[in-house]
């Protein structure tokens, strides 16, 4: 750190020490990286909520600087509760002093710190000068090991956080739901038909089933009555001529397309009321799915009527770490493992493994899984979702 700087950190340090957190007012969470992955950020801005919970009385800004942001912001941000305004504002066109607990998320928070120095100069050794900077960034970041953040992080924060953990929670309306059940409705969607979302894509293609189990394996839904299945084609890439020459033209009656839609949109669809199942690898939209369930039972979903949610899991690269790392506290999603169980491939779930288990990246790839064992598991899981259903209509 460049010594120059030294007391304008000292002065803040002197801040953060008499911070009264109840009284804080004003929050500003500085979020200076770039965003990529769906699924990484559905799980890291869920622990905005932590500062919500902590300050209650606050109002809370979050603000990006990065470019390319406002796509999966304006996905994964729409209608949070935990936060007043999402801005995208220059460091020169923010009032910092206007703020008494800011919060930085950066790989560099030296910068923060300089800028703060250069901009207020003397006048931050003014007594009148109380604002208090708090680090989140590995709580929300990858860190190498080269890089150490500025500024601490709230001890406050960090109980709140350890003693007050929920599964993440994405926040779509009753109006986006409605909207959801009205577009698959306009796509042909009838009444009396139940909907399966199956994600056919993710970031690498060593996390997708093998071309044949895939085909095997949808074919067999899609085979059942009452159903349609529901492909997102993102980029309008020309998903339905593939699954014409790739399925048969007898099956394409029963497929929906998503084209163009937004992310927002995209992710409204998992929320639809028609939605009986959801099926796909380790990738974003499955956490979205997650989220968006945990928080509808939160506010009082019968159990019965959530979707049937599965993920399928293979070998995890090294800095992804493991399993656990990405499902932990997911308890609405059957999280398939494959792994070699005294010589045979065995199709298990992460919650039945132990502890060790869970964080042992020992997995076969998800080109191992056949379309026998997933067809089986995925039947006798909606079985048990109508059993449940029948069971609680009769109470």
């Amino acid at each position: 750190m460049n010594l120059d700087h030294q007391p304008t950190l000292d002065k803040i340090l002197e801040n953060n020490a008499g911070l009264d957190i109840a009284g804080v007012k004003r929050v500003l969470i500085l979020h200076e990286e770039p965003l990529t992955n769906i699924g990484d950020w559905c799980i890291r801005f869920d622990k905005l909520k932590y500062v919500h919970t902590l300050l209650a009385n606050a109002t809370i800004t979050i603000n990006f600087t990065a470019a390319g942001t406002a796509k999966l912001t304006a996905a994964l941000l729409k209608h949070n509760p935990h936060l007043h305004a999402v801005t995208v504002m220059k460091w020169q066109d923010i009032e910092f002093e206007a703020y008494d607990f800011i919060i930085a998320i950066s790989l560099h928070e030296e910068a923060v710190l300089a800028y703060l120095h250069d901009r207020y100069g003397a006048a931050i050794q003014d007594a009148r000068y109380k604002v208090c900077v708090y680090s989140m960034s590995r709580l929300m970041l990858k860190f190498d090991s080269g890089t150490t953040p500025v500024f601490p992080m709230s001890q406050e924060l960090i109980r709140h956080f350890e003693a007050s953990r929920t599964p993440a929670a994405l926040f779509v309306t009753r109006e986006e739901q409605q909207w959801a059940d009205e577009w698959l409705r306009k796509k042909g969607l009838k009444e009396h038909e139940q909907l399966y979302i199956i994600l056919d894509s993710t970031t690498r293609r060593d996390k997708l089933l093998n071309m044949e189990v895939y085909a095997e394996f949808l074919t067999a839904l899609l085979e059942q009555d009452n159903v349609k299945v529901l492909i997102y084609d993102e980029t309008s890439m020309g998903k339905q001529e593939f699954y014409e020459a790739f399925l048969g033209e007898e099956y394409m009656d029963k497929l929906i397309f998503s084209e163009s839609l937004t992310l927002r949109e995209d992710i409204c669809l998992l929320a639809s009321t028609c939605t009986r199942m959801v099926f796909g690898p380790c990738t974003g939209l499955m956490h979205c799915a997650s989220g968006i369930y945990n928080h509808y039972v939160a506010q009082g979903l019968g159990r019965e009527d959530v979707p049937v949610l599965i993920t399928y899991t293979g070998k995890y690269l090294p800095d992804e770490k493991h399993v656990y790392l990405w499902w932990e506290n997911t308890p609405l999603v059957n999280v398939l493992v494959l792994r070699n169980r005294d010589g045979k491939k065995t199709l298990l779930l992460m919650d039945d493994l132990n502890d060790e288990q869970k964080i042992t990246n020992d997995g076969l790839p998800c080109s191992e899984y056949t379309a026998d064992m997933l067809t089986a598991f995925v039947n006798r899981k909606l079985g048990e979702k109508a059993a449940m259903k029948i069971q609680e209509q009769a109470v």
